[in-house]
């Protein structure tokens, strides 16, 4: 879990008050550029699969509509019924944390 805050806190810094499901695809990719920027490619792939697992968490447990902008399409399978059911207000990555135990 403590390799997955550093990434996810910088990512909440830069785009927590936004509705999360509005993040694209052009912005994940831009932000991964300029943090693993001058890092290998080993370490940018680490950290892509950090963030999309982070909103494959968010869509299996707060929210399951949400598509995640880490990949072009989703594959069919299964989704877990949410363990929290968030507010009726937008859902910011901000409001994610508080859900997250």
């Amino acid at each position: 879990m403590r390799s997955y805050q550093a990434i996810i806190e910088r990512f909440i810094h830069e785009f927590g008050d936004g509705p999360v499901d509005q993040v694209t695809p052009e912005q994940i990719l831009t932000y991964l550029n300029r943090l693993s920027e001058g890092n290998k490619p080993y370490t940018k792939r680490i950290r892509f699969s950090q963030l999309s697992s982070f909103f494959n968490f968010v869509r299996n447990n707060i929210d399951p509509e949400l598509m995640n902008p880490c990949v072009s399409s989703l594959g069919v399978g299964e989704i877990d019924p949410p363990i929290n059911v968030p507010d009726p207000a937008p859902l910011t990555l901000h409001n994610i944390t508080l859900l997250i135990p």
